[in-house]
């Protein structure tokens, strides 16, 4: 199990590691930080803060969004179980 896995969900560490996934997923899927924002239904400006860990999504709809559009594994998104891409 990794540092990422043992976080707990709502701990200021917990939303610095999903800002951590967030920011890695889109540098690896080569895309914009405002596409990433669409995808996720939020402005820029949220987007942004999620990735530095100062916001907390609370939306399940814009990751689960984010997650389609991008074949994302919400499991690896949110909680950096599995793999990142889905199969």
């Amino acid at each position: 199990m990794t540092k990422l896995q043992t976080i707990k969900y709502g701990t200021r560490s917990y939303w610095r590691a999903y800002g951590d996934r967030l920011r890695v997923t889109r540098q690896t899927l080569g895309i914009s930080e405002s596409y990433a924002a669409a995808a996720h239904l939020v402005s820029l400006r949220t987007y942004r803060r999620y990735e530095r860990g100062f916001s907390q999504t609370n939306s399940s709809r814009g990751v689960i969004a984010f997650c389609k559009k991008y074949a994302v594994s919400p499991d690896w998104l949110l909680l950096g179980r599995g793999r990142p891409k889905r199969a």
